[in-house]
């Protein structure tokens, strides 16, 4: 895995997309606004807590994800997990992995075991991928829908193997529509982004920040507790790919994700102009 840059690589997108998985194309509509919404969420008015995560290798078994040369995106998620997992352990968090080997695991399976370990967060990790290999940069997702075409295609390209059919439509657009974490999930993302950008940034100081952007991630759909699904570098850039097949770039990325659980569990335990504290 400690490879240097890869030379003359083939690249090659799974999207094996029947039609019945294109419930993931939940364009045009839009989300509740909810204008009298409360300042702070729920999550934060009951005082709860961060002690536990799952962490989501993406893909795995007979679903590699995006491959280049060498390298499968499943196997290089396993190990950003592995190591974000050692990390947490460190701190005193409770961390699941949604898969420990190469193995396939479904879509709707990876929120059912982050719902049965009671988890207070989830988050689901992959390298990205685009036809365009000059396409590059970092970005995070947390549930809801989008009207972004190119968010629209990653969606399809990730939800390509739920079982989930075209009668369950409506269901899930009704999760998404009143799904209500989706407040704290945005406030995740947001650090998930930012410290991603600005740890690998001494190892990659040109990488691209693209952004926290919502999309119907079939994964994030079914989880009952704050949860974000990071892409964490592009395996069909050439240059990025090459960082990915080293271990220091991955373990600064389980770093940074590291850094931005911490976070976010801090932002639930300070307030500001906070008087009251339910322990």
């Amino acid at each position: 895995m400690d490879s240097g840059l890869l030379s003359a690589p083939v690249v090659e997108i799974v999207d094996n997309v029947t039609p019945e998985d294109r419930v993931g194309m939940l364009s045009g509509a839009v989300p509740p606004t909810g204008l009298d919404a409360p300042t702070h969420s729920l999550a934060r008015q009951l005082g709860l807590k961060v002690s536990s995560v799952v962490i989501d290798p993406g893909h795995g078994g007979h679903d590699p994800g995006a491959q280049k040369g060498g390298l499968n995106e499943s196997d290089l998620v396993l190990d950003v997990a592995f190591r974000l997992e050692r990390i947490l352990s460190a701190e005193g968090v409770s961390v699941q992995l949604t898969r420990r080997e190469d193995v396939y695991v479904s879509l709707g399976e990876r929120a059912q075991i982050a719902n049965q370990a009671d988890a207070d967060l989830l988050l689901s990790i992959h390298a990205n991928a685009a036809l365009d290999p000059n396409v590059r940069g970092i970005e995070t997702y947390y549930l809801g829908f989008t009207d972004d075409p190119v968010v629209q295609t990653l969606a399809v390209r990730e939800n390509a193997t739920t079982s989930d059919g075209m009668h369950d439509l409506d269901a899930l657009v009704q999760s998404i529509a009143m799904h209500d974490k989706v407040a704290e999930s945005e406030v995740f993302a947001g650090l998930v982004q930012r410290h991603l950008i600005s740890g690998v940034g001494g190892i990659y100081p040109t990488v691209q920040d693209l952004g926290v952007k919502r999309a119907p991630f079939m994964v994030l759909i079914g989880a009952e507790m704050p949860s974000v699904l990071t892409e964490v570098s592009f395996l069909t850039n050439e240059k990025e790919a090459g960082f990915l097949a080293t271990g220091a770039y991955r373990e600064q990325i389980a770093s940074a994700l590291s850094t931005s659980i911490m976070d976010y569990r801090e932002t639930l335990r300070t307030h500001p102009n906070s008087t009251v504290e339910n322990d």
